[in-house]
Formats: structure tokens, sequence, C-alpha cells
């Protein structure tokens, strides 16, 4: 499947959380570490989807992050799913957006 700007996906590939939507929207592009292996039985603590792989929540939100409480409520000992890892990483680019279900992304605000 080709995403709207070229970026090619696995056929099989269905976004079911944000974070998914944001990755293929935005093409966010992986992290420059591999995802580790996790735990079976895990699930992203921001997304709540059970995890294969995936990256310690410690190791992607940073000491600096304001107001971390709020989205991960339990703290940082868990860990985040791939994409959800991709789109925090990612997040400095987002700006305010609208993202629909085919990767379609527009801008909310415009420059004038």
């Amino acid at each position: 499947m080709e995403s709207p700007n070229g970026m090619i996906w696995p056929a099989d590939y269905h976004p079911q959380t944000v974070a998914d939507y944001l990755v293929f929207g935005m093409e966010i592009p992986p992290l420059k570490t591999e995802p580790i292996s996790v735990p079976d039985g895990t699930y992203c603590i921001v997304t709540g989807v059970s995890a294969r792989v995936g990256y310690p929540a410690a190791d992607i939100v940073p000491d600096a992050a304001g107001e971390f409480l709020d989205l991960l409520p339990g703290g940082v000992g868990g860990y985040l799913s791939e994409n959800t890892a991709r789109a925090f990483k990612g997040s400095w680019n987002l700006g305010s957006r609208v993202i629909f279900e085919d990767g379609t992304h527009y801008p909310t605000s415009t420059k004038t």
C-alpha cells in the first residue's frame, strides 16, 4: 500500500490507534534504534494495544517532558508500542493537523 506521499506500507496494514494514524499520515520514519521484543502480555502504556515489540517508555520520554503524568499516569515503567514511540518522537513536527484514515492529512492552521 502506498501512502499519499509515496511511502510504502504492508498491504495488511490497518491503523488501529491515533499513533498509527499519525505515523502513517505524517510518514514519521522509524527510530534509529530497533524496537525490542517485549514480555508476553505487554500492552502499550499509552494506547492499551497489545504489543510484541516496542520501546521502554523511559527510553523514549525525556526527563524534561512536562506533564508526562497526564500522558503516562502509571509513570514511565512500561513499554510503548513501536508506532506510539515513533509518534511521540515525531511530535515536534505535529502542529495541529487533521488526519484521515487513508493517510491524507492537512494542517489545521496556515500562516497568513
